[in-house]
């Protein structure tokens, strides 16, 4: 069965041929903000009120030297604007600011934190520019927006990630409609970073085979993606959530993907190439626009050829995708393990299975892989949770001799009879209910997330919520409700 998942771009850590720059920073220290950059003509700034255009080509604010964005200004670029950065840019607004292109007629680039320079950015909405970090020092992103952004700089995304470096984070920021990628990485390039609490809305949009997040492994550097929103537009080629591991870099390489929602997507998340990765607590619902099932579509797709990918996937909601987990290649994959509660890799497994396949075959696990495969303790898209019943939503060994085992009995079951556990999460007068406290969820149609508990909780109160639907989601639960 064939399969093309991976999508990072192999982007060389050489120097991107730009223009000569324009104006230069003398590196002496200096602080300099748009209006005293709009008193030194040389520096290609412009002023109109609090209105800020860079007409040069190019800026350079070298090292020791900081670029400072102030409260509630706006920075016009023009054609072909780059703003590279050796020092430091601080953008950490307590306001809003703005980063937009001069004219409809223009494409800047964006900017471009090269070698020992650093950035910072809060409560920035960054309009058609990208940013791309290639120093050994972090970046952080917080409640920015990104969106409309070209590909003049670079083609991997809004924001792309091409320094060896650790504790990058981008957090609760939005990405929408941006040409590229929402973030990108390089393949030779291991970064460490944490996206958190995101929304991402139909990036992409040149439909290339990339995802919305498109990450590469930390080495020894972790990554993080946890709490995001990931909506797609039903686009052929583009997925939601990609770490891949194309070059075998060396190193722990661990990643979690926890507690985010994906839907509408070409696929919901892949995994590629050796890395230890946690995938938890996901819903993952009608990621299946690739035409061709046989090329993507997958709620999950975890791939290794050399198998040595250690994959371990606990609690997640995986409904309506055209596969709901497939495995091609991999050193362990553990779905489930519930013979011994005090063994190292004991997994309750609690993923829900829902109305996943194509062709009118239904999917809900396709081993494609020589290796065994334990999926314990979940829940199948079948009536009754039996052997029999589960075997018509798994393709494995039993199916295809020369493939390796699915062991998933037993079932995820209640008292010990043979029910689907589905009365945990309930709804009633405004009131959402818990079997067992959990941490409850709750998304709007958009999904975006409107409310949390915050803790472990048995009940939730939505009364501060306006009326309309909503996805509650707690433990490997999720349910729709109209309030």
């Amino acid at each position: 069965m064939k399969k093309i998942y991976s999508l990072i771009t192999l982007v060389a850590l050489t120097s991107v041929a730009v223009s000569a720059s324009n104006f230069v920073s003398p590196g002496n220290g200096t602080r300099y903000t748009l209006e005293s950059l709009s008193s030194i003509p040389e520096s290609g700034i412009t002023k109109d009120g609090n209105i800020y255009t860079l007409v040069n080509e190019s800026l350079e604010i070298s090292a020791n030297d900081v670029l400072q964005l102030d409260n509630n200004a706006v920075l016009r670029l023009g054609n072909k604007a780059l703003i590279t950065v050796y020092g430091h840019c601080d953008f950490a607004q307590v306001d809003t600011a703005t980063i937009t292109r001069a004219s409809a007629d223009v494409t800047p680039k964006g900017f471009y934190v090269r070698e020992n320079g650093s950035f910072d950015a809060k409560h920035v909405n960054f309009e058609y520019t990208q940013l791309r970090a290639s120093s050994d020092k972090p970046i952080t992103l917080s409640n920015c927006t990104f969106q409309y952004a070209d590909t003049k700089l670079n083609s991997s995304g809004a924001v792309i990630l091409t320094g060896s470096c650790d504790g990058n984070i981008i957090e609760n920021c939005r990405f929408i409609k941006n040409v590229s990628c929402a973030v990108g990485g390089a393949a030779n390039c291991p970064t460490g970073v944490i996206i958190r609490n995101c929304y991402l809305y139909d990036n992409n949009t040149g439909n290339s085979n990339r995802p919305q997040l498109n990450i590469t492994v930390g080495g020894d550097y972790d990554v993080e993606i946890t709490g995001n929103t990931i909506i797609g537009t039903e686009r052929t080629k583009v997925g939601a959530i990609s770490v891949a591991n194309m070059l075998s870099l060396a190193g722990t390489n661990k990643a979690i993907i926890k507690g985010n929602r994906m839907m509408k997507n070409r696929y919901g998340i892949t995994t590629l190439g050796a890395q230890d990765v946690k995938i938890i607590d996901n819903i993952i619902v009608d990621n299946k626009y690739d035409p061709s099932p046989m090329n993507g579509g997958s709620g999950i797709s975890i791939y290794d050829s050399n198998n040595k990918q250690t994959c371990y996937v606990e609690g997640n909601y995986i409904e309506g995708n055209l596969w709901g987990v497939t495995v091609i290649g991999c050193g362990n994959v553990n779905m489930g393990k519930t013979e011994d509660k005090t063994a190292a890799d004991y997994n309750p497994g609690r993923n829900v299975f829902k109305n996943n396949g194509n062709s009118d075959v239904p999917y809900d696990l396709y081993n494609n892989s020589a290796y065994t495969v334990y999926a314990q303790g979940n829940i199948w898209s079948v009536a009754t949770q039996d052997e029999a019943s589960i075997e018509t939503v798994i393709f494995h060994q039993k199916d295809n001799s020369s493939l390796g085992e699915v062991i998933f009995m037993p079932a995820q079951i209640t008292s010990g009879v043979e029910d689907v556990k589905v009365a945990t999460l309930s709804y009633k007068e405004g009131v959402v209910y818990t079997a067992e406290p959990s941490e409850i969820v709750v998304f709007n149609a958009a999904g975006a997330v409107v409310a949390s508990s915050g803790n472990a909780v048995s009940e939730f109160s939505l009364e501060n919520l306006a009326s309309g639907l909503y996805i509650v989601k707690a433990n490997s639960q999720a349910i729709k409700i109209m309030k």
